[in-house]
């Protein structure tokens, strides 16, 4: 209230990450016991998470020793710091808990953000189906879902235009690398993918089992 009445404002920190809630099949694609924490889908260049060694798919667990339930939970428990301010996060990293220390900064003023658009990529013909129920092209140097079967493991996760980056934290370089990732994975994991949608990217864990 003091900062209030001096300044006309209140200064928090922030952390520099863009996070994702959890569900049961990215716990378990992490190696979680259970939902829970937010889990880090970009990391800001420069800013106090990559400083502090944070990475994408790094699940962060607790602020201070006060455990984040929920993604929603993150945002108002760093903001409650000032910037300048070391913070310890307990983090889930490589299916290990460990704690590092984060230096937070000011969240900024920005402009509003023009609408990100939504439409997919155009697709050249030639696409290929792989285990998850999936039609996949290669375009521009990704690969691309085109089809998503109504019964496949991947119904309701992915959608067309979707880019796969990543699977299991590798890239995914060609439709036949993505083939070849899914066999060589065990069938009893859900698969960890990393998906580009309208400009963002985001983790989607696909559990083959469960089909």
């Amino acid at each position: 209230y003091s900062e209030l009445v001096a300044t006309g404002h209140v200064t928090r920190g922030r952390l520099g990450v863009v996070i994702q809630g959890m569900d049961e099949d990215l716990a378990k694609a992490v190696g979680l016991d259970r939902a829970r924490g937010a889990l880090v889908e970009d990391v800001e260049s420069g800013g106090p998470a990559e400083r502090a060694g944070i990475k994408s798919g790094d699940v962060l667990l607790a602020v201070d020793g006060q455990t984040v339930g929920r993604s929603e939970d993150l945002p108002r428990m760093v903001a409650a710091h000032h910037p300048g301010t070391q913070v310890k996060l307990t983090v889930w990293h490589d299916k290990q808990t460990r704690d590092v220390g984060a230096t937070l900064v000011a969240i900024e003023e920005k402009a509003e953000r023009g609408a990100r658009s939504e439409s997919g990529p155009s697709v050249e013909p030639g696409a290929r189906s792989s285990a998850l129920g999936l039609t996949v092209a290669e375009k521009d140097g990704r690969v691309v879902v085109v089809g998503v079967s109504s019964d496949g493991p991947a119904d309701g996760k992915l959608r067309p235009g979707d880019a796969i980056e990543e699977m299991n934290h590798q890239p995914v370089i060609s439709a036949d690398d993505l083939s070849t990732k899914i066999r060589a994975a065990a069938a009893d994991k859900p698969l960890l993918l990393r998906v580009r949608r309208g400009g963002t990217s985001r983790y989607v864990a696909i559990d083959r089992a469960s089909r």
